[in-house]
């Protein structure tokens, strides 16, 4: 069973995990990375080519528990997408709030993709965490799925969490 950690203290938030990874039946390797870095950078619509404007330009920290399988496919295409993001709504400001209805978004698709063949086995819970633009301060949220048995989808939901020094959260 793997467990990830979040905490916030001295106005930091920090992730944990162990290394155990489910091979099959009985048979475990204590080898996996749960805990990532990805990179975000963030450009405006103005641009094009050289000239394109960088608005935001960050690693953001993931850490996970449950599947390797699907948090590992889900944190490689995200690592990815993160990497090339543009920000089409000039009304409002870019924010951490902004990234996480985005992720919302894309593991909501990977999962259901992913469970339809895993069934329970392709569970899991991750945390993000990072700098929020509009506010300056270091921010964290946790995701969770919720299964529909009669659609076959999942839908994510996603809390911010650990809002003051000392606060923790364990998955």
């Amino acid at each position: 069973m793997t467990l990830a950690i979040a905490w916030r203290s001295e106005g930091r938030i920090h992730l944990a995990s162990d290394s155990r990874i489910k091979l099959g039946q009985g048979q475990f390797a204590d080898v996996g990375i749960k805990v990532l870095g990805l990179p975000i950078v963030v450009s405006d619509t103005n641009g094009t080519g050289p000239d394109i404007s960088i608005i935001f330009q960050s690693t953001y920290g993931f850490g996970y528990a449950g599947s390797l399988v699907n948090a590992g496919t889900f944190a490689e295409l995200i690592g990815e997408l993160l990497q090339h993001v543009q920000f089409l709504q000039e009304a409002h400001k870019f924010s951490f709030v902004t990234v996480c209805d985005f992720v919302v978004e894309y593991c909501s698709q990977i999962t259901t993709a992913v469970c339809s063949f895993m069934l329970q086995h392709g569970s899991y819970e991750f945390f993000l965490t990072g700098l929020c633009p509009q506010t300056q301060r270091i921010r964290a949220a946790h995701f969770q799925f919720e299964h529909s048995p009669l659609t076959a989808k999942a839908q994510a939901k996603c809390q911010e969490i650990l809002l003051a020094d000392g606060e923790f959260v364990a998955i």
